[in-house]
């Protein structure tokens, strides 16, 4: 019987406040505002269990523009701060020393801004 091969989908979502504001962070009164954003790998649990780190390769504008994940319990997850979209590439690192690569563009969704719904934070994590 030949083995299945793996499937997994990237998703990302704006990380919200314990209120469920989102925050926004500005290096300065004039920049773009910057959105904490976590992105991670879903699939079956038994096709997670077969990784064992993600490598995520963001844009050149990243100062540590490589991020690694071994937390299986996170779905490998990261999470950045950024003011725009992009095209990033992962690499799945899996237990039987096998790799996968791929592209994958980073979009998320904000809302409009009621003024309730967006916090702004002072310094970033």
């Amino acid at each position: 019987m030949t083995e299945r091969a793996p499937n997994f989908t990237v998703k990302a979502e704006v990380i919200r406040d314990s209120q469920g504001g989102i925050k926004f962070w500005r290096r300065s009164k004039t920049s773009r505002e910057h959105y904490h954003v976590r992105i991670w790998i879903d699939g079956e649990p038994t096709d997670l269990d077969r990784v064992d780190q993600v490598d995520y390769l963001l844009h050149l504008s990243f100062h540590q523009q490589t991020r690694i994940s071994k937390s299986r319990s996170t779905n490998f997850a990261i999470a950045i701060w950024t003011w725009g979209i992009f095209s990033m590439q992962l690499t799945l690192h899996m237990k039987d020393e096998s790799k996968s690569e791929f592209d994958w563009f980073l979009n998320y969704d904000l809302p409009p801004d009621d003024g309730s719904n967006y916090v702004q934070v002072k310094s970033i994590e």
